[in-house]
């Protein structure tokens, strides 16, 4: 089982299935955009000499490259730049020598007897298990790095809680998600954690038997915690096959929403590089991006929100489904799969466009054609930017009716009251992480209301236009 959601994704960030509202007849200049932040000038006392240490010893000098650690107020830990750094520049390259492969962590494990057979544990699972195994074996030499080869790097990794949704009790997740379109993304993290513990259950059984390991290693805390480490800090390499893996160094570097800088493979370097997509004055934090991720996304995968307003991807998340009754149900069915879509979907509504697939997609579920035979030709139309009529309605008229109707269904959905919310995501502080997730999440509920209501308004609008001929 490998969980997806909250991965740091490469160059599959930019995501191909958005587009602005812009592109959407008769909708784009209903939206407008929000800008970024702005970066501030820090410290540049290395605060991680160890690491840096360890790095040199493994042939990996990362002073050249400009960056020192820094502990960041209410960020943890970041990179900061201590000399000038331009744009475009390869600012960092962490060779791979130094980075935590799948079969990397398979090798250098205790139980390689039993990991060098065929196996069928993803790409997440290896590295729960090798981050789990540094883990007890620094904790049992007292963080010593005798007692771990990579204990320096699981040195500087959070402890429990990490802040992701899985260190969130079963009520905070079913009071704070109550209503939002993130619950299903919260319970898709969780179950798939509690699939990787239980996939892990007859490997480990048998390297107890076998003497491989000690009993008490490779605890369910541990696991879910090295699960946890994953969620927030592994990188996919879309270049090597979307491998999945662990960047020490690299992986201190903070989200910024405006930021489009990337963490990248180069086949030609060896390495996972950096290069910014800005100027960088020294004292300034170098940031990247994680993806286009809302804030109530970066808070379930990551522990932490940007600050409210500073980002542009805030979206409501909504899912639409075929209706068991629709008499050309399993036409639509097979019309979507030749699509490349699921008879249910979920969508991220911006407060600046919509996903460039949520109106076709709509259209197809709510129109009536004559016959089963007109649905494939119907998608076909639909999902090619057409708007054919139906019954003398327009398919765009169709999907708008039937999203204002959803939208308005999801601003009631919400059990908290609209102005409690507000007054507590007043109260909480600017940016902060796990420990001020009520008031978080309820910032991120006011945002999906705006979203919402904007969407619908929209709708409506759109709708007006269309039943006058516009």
């Amino acid at each position: 089982m490998s969980i997806s959601a909250g991965t740091k994704s490469l160059s599959c960030y930019r995501n191909k299935n958005y587009q602005s509202c812009s592109a959407l007849p008769g909708l784009g200049q209903l939206f407008r955009r929000i800008s970024g932040q702005s970066s501030q000038l820090l410290d540049l006392v290395d605060s991680q000499p160890e690491l840096l240490q360890w790095l040199q010893e493994r042939q990996y000098d990362a002073c050249k490259q400009k960056l020192v650690t820094q502990e960041l107020p209410g960020q943890g830990r970041g990179l900061v730049a201590n000399a000038a750094v331009r744009k475009g520049e390869l600012l960092l390259a962490v060779p791979q020598q130094l980075i935590i492969f799948p079969e990397t962590a398979a090798a250098e494990s205790c139980l390689a007897p039993l990991l060098s057979q065929p196996q069928q544990l993803s790409d997440w699972s290896l590295l729960a298990l090798f981050l789990a195994e540094q883990l007890y074996l620094c904790d049992r030499a007292g963080g010593s790095s005798s007692g771990a080869a990579w204990a320096p790097y699981i040195g500087v990794l959070p402890r429990n809680p990490i802040g992701t949704v899985l260190d969130w009790s079963q009520k905070d997740v079913d009071t704070l998600l109550a209503g939002s379109g993130l619950a299903s993304t919260a319970a898709m993290i969780r179950i798939g954690a509690q699939l990787v513990w239980q996939d892990l259950q007859p490997l480990l059984t048998a390297a107890k038997q076998q003497g491989l390991c000690p009993a008490e290693m490779f605890s369910k805390a541990d696991i879910y915690w090295a699960i946890g480490i994953c969620l927030s800090r592994s990188v996919r390499l879309a270049d090597r096959g979307d491998q999945v893996v662990l960047v020490p160094f690299a992986d201190l570097l903070n989200h910024e929403p405006s930021c489009e800088a990337y963490l990248l493979w180069e086949e030609q370097q060896q390495a996972v590089v950096l290069r910014p997509d800005r100027d960088y004055s020294p004292g300034q934090q170098v940031v990247i991006s994680y993806g286009p991720k809302s804030s109530g996304e970066l808070l379930l995968s990551y522990g932490f929100c940007p600050p409210a307003g500073s980002n542009p991807h805030d979206a409501a998340h909504l899912s639409f489904s075929l209706q068991d009754s629709d008499p050309w149900l399993q036409a639509k069915q097979q019309a979507l799969q030749r699509q490349g879509k699921a008879s249910s979907e979920s969508f991220a509504l911006r407060i600046d466009g919509l996903p460039a697939e949520l109106l076709p997609f709509l259209a197809l579920c709510a129109a009536q054609p004559q016959s089963a035979a007109e649905v494939e030709a119907l998608a076909d139309e639909l999902f090619a930017g057409r708007w054919p009529s139906i019954g003398g309605v327009s398919c765009e008229q169709l999907a708008l009716e039937m999203l204002a109707k959803v939208c308005k269904a999801a601003l009631k959905g919400y059990p908290q009251q609209a102005e409690a919310d507000r007054q507590l995501a007043a109260a909480g502080q600017a940016g902060g992480g796990f420990e001020h997730r009520r008031e978080l999440m309820a910032a991120v509920r006011v945002r999906e209301r705006q979203i919402l209501s904007r969407t619908e308004f929209v709708a409506q609008q759109r709708i007006r236009q269309l039943r006058k001929g516009a």
